[in-house]
């Protein structure tokens, strides 16, 4: 009989060749591709949707011609620290009514169809603003003080005042903000690959069970073997499919950086950028045997297929939590939070990835991945227990207690 390991050998190379000589591989391999055109195609229509919307709202300017100018060009300054979608609707001047203004002002806010979302109206000192929103409100408070300021101070509308020498410095690149973002993409890949591979190997036992064909695995390997064989072998195949797009996604990070060399701050993060990408590998790796081990484990109790769509919700929304826990880790990487997640199993791979980012101390990390290990020989063995259990020896499995429990 083989050796354990020879066991896993063999199963992972049959599973691995089984899924990737299957022509319906190539649709999984391109599966990135089609999630980034839909997401342009939806975002491109959601922006044109809110570019249409903001060209169209306006605040209204209620004021004789000298006040206006001042709002005008309090307007102007301020937009400035306001770009792209944050940008406040455009000014339009409308000449005074004199008393009947606030009865237009109403009138241009309330009638139906309009695209006045603000307007300003009244005497500079105490202005009335009338607006749909807070935020807006606010902002429109904020042109009216900055040109209060500028009148009182004897100043022309368009004048300024200061005129300061601006020097970007390239230490922006080294911040902890830079660090947490790092730290929050590589939460964010870890969580994105193990959904889109690691959920896969939760449907291979209930299609063999169905054939029998797991049965006669287990006559001849231990189930344990079986189970980290398909582990092994469903990871082969997350390797190919990192592999081939880190080929693309390379060719196409050169050619950007060589037209963007200048504009490019270094990222100066807590450990070098190899070791960081290294780390990164390390804990996808672990991340994906843990969760894969506990959807084999799922999958072995299954019965049926309808079972295993049953069983999809409430496992995307165990995989959505962790990826939560992970992404507040890599927010606040000093709270007890980041803690309890670097600590709990499922999440401490994306948790400790976070982290990589911002400490450079490598025995925490050492530590981390020792933990995981001993987490997935711990599911592994728990897994194949239950299956040996419930199948094998032909008593009650999970689903069949739960189902009790319901009638």
């Amino acid at each position: 009989m083989l050796s354990f390991w020879a066991q896993v050998r063999v199963i992972a190379y049959r599973d691995f060749k089984a899924i990737v000589g299957q022509p319906v591989f190539l649709l999984f391999l391109l599966a990135p591709l089609f999630m980034a055109i839909m997401g342009l195609l939806g975002g491109s229509g959601s922006q044109n949707f809110v570019e249409k919307s903001g060209r169209n709202a306006r605040i209204g300017v209620l004021a004789n011609a000298p006040l206006a100018d001042f709002y005008m060009a309090a307007d102007a300054q301020l937009r400035a620290l306001r770009p792209g979608p944050t940008a406040p609707p455009q000014l339009t001047r409308i000449p005074s009514h004199g008393s009947a203004d606030a009865q237009v002002a109403r009138a241009m806010i309330n009638t139906p169809g309009s695209h006045f979302e603000a307007v300003i109206f009244g005497p500079a000192d105490a202005p009335h603003i009338i607006a749909t929103s807070k935020d807006l409100a606010t902002y429109v408070t904020a042109m009216a003080n900055y040109a209060a300021s500028v009148r009182l101070a004897g100043g022309q509308p368009k004048q300024i005042f200061v005129a300061p020498h601006v020097e970007i410095s390239r230490k922006s690149g080294g911040t902890a903000r830079t660090r947490q973002a790092m730290g929050y993409a590589a939460v964010v890949v870890i969580f994105v690959l193990t959904l889109l591979i690691a959920a896969q190997s939760i449907s291979t036992f209930v299609e063999e069970k169905s054939n029998k064909i797991i049965e006669i695995l287990a006559s001849a390997a231990s189930l344990e073997a079986i189970f980290l064989g398909k582990l092994v072998g469903m990871f082969g195949v997350a390797m190919l499919f990192i592999a081939f797009w880190s080929a693309l996604l390379t060719g196409g990070a050169q050619v950007l950086l060589s037209r963007m060399a200048g504009d490019f701050p270094p990222l100066d993060l807590a450990i070098s950028l190899p070791g960081f990408l290294a780390l990164g590998l390390l804990y996808f790796t672990m991340s994906f045997f843990l969760f894969g081990a506990a959807f084999l484990g799922i999958g072995s109790q299954a019965p049926s297929a309808r079972d295993i769509q049953l069983l999809s919700l409430p496992i995307s929304v165990f995989q959505v939590s962790m990826f939560g826990l992970a992404s507040s880790a890599a927010s606040q990487p000093d709270s007890r939070l980041a803690l309890f997640a670097q600590i709990f199993p499922f999440s401490s791979p994306m948790a400790m990835a976070a982290r990589a980012a911002s400490d450079g101390a490598l025995w925490p990390h050492l530590l981390a991945i020792l933990w995981q290990l001993l987490w997935v020989m711990v599911i592994v063995r728990v897994s194949a227990r239950l299956f040996r259990r419930g199948v094998l020896n032909a008593s009650p499995s999970l689903f069949t207690f739960f189902r009790r429990k319901a009638k």
